[in-house]
């Protein structure tokens, strides 16, 4: 690990000690011991008034009735990775515990270059980094970010937004470079990795990608066996439909060999005035249903907020229902019927112009997800 790759990353300082020998030494924030993790006095989050697809998906009634507690639930976000650091997002992050050491009392070092927990991946404190290979899955698109932001930004601290599960544990898993793009094994190896981790969700953004007549048959048996961990885990994954603009029907896209498995939903975005914007990629056989996904402010690298649009934030939106659902009813409902559930009529709002383009023909409503579950 080069101190090139920790000078961006703001959760981390660099002191220079008599010896002339660097010592790293980690953000408090991100410190796992309760101390540092203690409560502050609640004020009102000043963004929440630009939510408005909170407001669409009927998030103010679920916060009234006290339902965005989900601490022990941990959600993996596979893309670009997060910023960490970010004042609305820090106190969600996943901290793995087994990777903090410490070398003298009050020094913890949680980058020692020593696979701690011996899962195979080294320095995994906040996640990891299958681009650069190391345990700092820092996010240099944006995209990771502004899914965590609507999964799991922190409630009244004050600042910024407001998260689906304000009380949450945000695990980072990055495969997506600064430019948007990424290579086909690291993605597999990001699913391997969240199994691994036991994560309860995942939730990935998938770029469109279509096999290579060449290297189709290697890629679809590597789906394949990582789908095998999935559903002998139960692990629910949301993905993104994609935002290219496609109609997804022709089941040579690697969306269309995840959703092999009976765990994975796939979802594309919809906008304020509920039509599909012209970049979300849909499928009347292939994508289950839609969320906001079209001018969604949400959270950005380097403490700032910015509005994006992209399937992956209307996967978030489905992936945060999904993570209060868990909560909520832990082991009392199956995998496969929480993801059902955000097809029933009743458990959603049904949309015209999505009749023809998706499975569900609907758009998430939380409010009526959490309800219907809880009454059957």
């Amino acid at each position: 690990m080069t101190l090139r790759k920790l000078l961006p990353v703001l959760g981390f300082s660099l002191l220079l000690s008599c010896g002339r020998e660097v010592v790293l030494e980690a953000n408090p924030n991100l410190d796992p011991s309760p101390a540092n993790r203690q409560s502050v006095p609640k004020v009102v989050d000043p963004m929440t008034t630009q939510q408005w697809n909170m407001k669409q998906v009927g998030m103010d009634q679920v916060w009234q009735q006290g339902n965005g507690q989900s601490r022990r639930i941990t959600v993996a976000i596979l893309g670009s990775g997060i910023d960490y650091t970010h004042e609305d997002l820090v106190n969600n992050v996943f901290v793995n515990k087994s990777e903090w050491k410490e070398k003298t009392p009050g020094k913890p070092n949680s980058l020692d270059q020593v696979d701690d927990d011996q899962n195979g991946y080294v320095d995994d404190f906040v996640g990891y980094d299958f681009v650069d290979h190391d345990g700092l899955p820092y996010d240099r698109h944006g995209s990771g970010t502004a899914m965590a932001g609507i999964i799991g930004a922190v409630a009244d601290n004050g600042v910024g937004i407001r998260g689906i599960a304000p009380e949450i544990s945000l695990l980072p898993v990055r495969f997506i470079d600064g430019s948007g793009q990424f290579k086909f094994p690291n993605l597999v190896s990001s699913i391997e990795y969240a199994v691994k981790m036991k994560a309860d969700l995942i939730v990935l953004h998938l770029p469109s990608y279509v096999f290579k007549p060449n290297s189709a048959k290697v890629e679809k048996a590597m789906v394949a066996e990582v789908l095998k961990k999935v559903d002998a885990s139960a692990l629910p994954i949301v993905v993104s439909a994609g935002s290219s603009g496609l109609n997804l029907t022709k089941g040579e896209d690697l969306l269309s060999a995840l959703r092999l498995s009976s765990n994975v939903i796939a979802v594309t975005a919809i906008d304020k005035n509920e039509t599909r914007p012209a970049i979300a990629n849909f499928g009347r056989d292939a994508v289950e249903t839609s969320a906001p996904g079209e001018a969604v402010l949400s959270t950005s690298p380097g403490n700032s907020y910015q509005e994006l649009s992209s399937t992956s934030l209307a996967a978030s939106h489905v992936a945060g229902a999904l993570a209060l659902a868990i909560n909520k009813n832990y082991g009392r409902i199956t995998t496969r019927k929480m993801l059902e559930a955000f097809l029933k009529p009743e458990a959603s709002d049904p949309v015209d112009p999505m009749k023809f383009e998706t499975i569900g023909g609907n758009r998430l409503n939380i409010a009526k997800y959490l309800q219907y579950l809880s009454q059957n």
